[in-house]
């Protein structure tokens, strides 16, 4: 497993600065209450430098152990991802290896058999388009003749009338 030690030594160092900070203050304050003879006020002091040190430095412990956690975690699944990765690498070209052999292992009757196969399934599925389409086009017919036989019998009722029509005409 890696770290990342860029992020580690960063906080290592912020750390540091804190630390360093805070003791000098700690100094400073020191000697200001020691000039003046306030011992009692400066060990007080003192005491809520140290107990925020403390505090602080507990804070920012567990900030870097939440970030290394992390960062192990992250790691663990980029390693569990790439052996994944790899492993379907490995399939793929296992199977590439094989689709060659067989290839290549396939005699000249092989490959025209293949090949009829292929033809047949091509014109199988060209059958059923036809069969749609023969479906679709007696739909069609049926629709037609229908209106055709409507039609006609739109004529006999217009040449009954017309024949109505001239024997009740007197001119004849």
């Amino acid at each position: 497993m890696t770290y990342d030690w860029s992020t580690i030594m960063n906080l290592a160092q912020t750390i540091t600065l804190i630390l360093g900070v805070l003791a000098i203050l700690s100094a400073v304050i020191k000697d200001i209450y020691s000039s003046k003879g306030h011992q009692e006020v400066l060990q007080k002091e003192h005491q809520n430098i140290i107990d925020k040190l403390t505090s602080i430095f507990s804070e920012i412990k567990s900030t870097a152990e939440n970030i290394i956690s992390e960062i192990k975690s992250n790691i663990s699944k980029t390693e569990k991802i790439q052996d994944s990765v790899n492993s379907i690498d490995k399939q793929i070209a296992i199977e590439a290896i094989r689709r060659r052999n067989l290839e290549k292992n396939l005699t000249k009757e092989q490959l025209d058999a293949q090949r009829q196969i292929q033809a047949i399934s091509f014109v199988n599925d060209q059958m059923k388009q036809l069969q749609s389409r023969n479906i679709e086009l007696l739909r069609e017919n049926s629709i037609l003749q229908d209106e055709i036989e409507n039609l006609k019998n739109h004529n006999r009722d217009l040449q009954r009338k017309l024949n109505r029509g001239r024997s009740n005409d007197p001119e004849r």
